[in-house]
């Protein structure tokens, strides 16, 4: 992604995005819905501290645009906090002074991971959410456990 930003690390959004600040709000969701869709997260991040980092983001995108039912409350506000406890205890981990605590750190990684997964393969099972996102999540929830727990064994070789 080619992103500009201001001095004061504010995002630049297109011109046309910008224009239609002063036009109607349906032609502004159009605008940005655009350019979402040409930002989606396909590019490879290596960096898993910054995988979390975007799965907690794109969690909290794709709740913000689920319907505002009582049922589904609960399954948000869930994904919300396990996405990004899971970004959390990881930078945590990276902090910790021996190898035990290491290991703990991660391992509370893949428990928040877990629940994230739980939580998207509800939603996904009453198809609630665009699709593209949900199958986005849960592909990428499922990699990064098995990168976080491969990190764990081979600490603890």
């Amino acid at each position: 992604m080619n992103l500009q930003y201001n001095a004061k690390n504010e995002l630049f959004l297109p011109k046309q995005i910008q224009k239609s600040r002063a036009s109607s709000n349906s032609i502004l969701k159009e605008n940005i819905k655009t350019f979402m869709e040409l930002n989606e997260p396909t590019e490879r991040i290596f960096n898993l501290d910054e995988r979390l980092v975007r799965f907690a983001g794109e969690s909290i995108f794709f709740v913000r645009k689920l319907a505002k039912a009582y049922e589904l409350e609960y399954y948000k506000n869930q994904l919300i906090r396990s996405s990004g406890s899971a970004s959390l205890n990881y930078g945590e981990s990276q902090g910790t002074i021996t190898d035990k605590d290491y290991v703990f750190k991660l391992s509370l990684v893949v428990k928040e991971l877990k629940e994230s997964r739980n939580s998207l393969r509800v939603l996904n099972y009453i198809k609630e959410g665009e699709e593209n996102e949900r199958n986005w999540l849960l592909s990428e929830v499922e990699e990064l456990i098995a990168i976080t727990s491969r990190m764990m064994l081979n600490k603890l070789k």
